[in-house]
């Protein structure tokens, strides 16, 4: 099961700010080190509305335990996410994704790198 990451702009959502600097050679690199880029997601509910956010992009890397630093997000959605009848599914879906380690968004963030080369944006690469 995957995060669904809220439509709108992909990139207020996700906070790619801090990869702006980095070429995609780079970032694959990065990737080719061990690092994984990871949402996680986080359900908060009332009587009225329920939303899922995802959190801002984390690197982890294998032996660092994905899991355990979902863990905060999934506790919130442990307390306030189930308040709606849509908030009790939302919340499921928010705590089987991220004990399966978040969702991997490092294809985003490549295109993210992408769009800020200028080469890119004319074609040359």
């Amino acid at each position: 099961m995957d995060i669904t990451i809220p439509k709108g702009d992909r990139d207020d959502d996700l906070d790619l700010h801090p990869f702006s600097r980095l070429t995609e050679a780079e970032f694959k690199d990065m990737i080719a080190m061990g690092e994984h880029f990871v949402v996680y997601c986080y359900t908060l509910s009332a009587f009225i509305f329920t939303t899922t956010r995802p959190t801002k992009v984390h690197a982890t890397r294998k032996f660092q335990g994905a899991f355990l630093r979902g863990l905060p997000y999934t506790m919130l959605t442990v307390l306030f996410g189930w308040w709606h009848p849509l908030g009790i599914v939302n919340s499921l879906n928010s705590i089987i994704a991220n004990t399966r380690g978040g969702a991997d968004v490092s294809p985003e963030i490549i295109e993210y790198i992408r769009q800020q080369d200028p080469r890119y944006l004319y074609g040359m690469s």
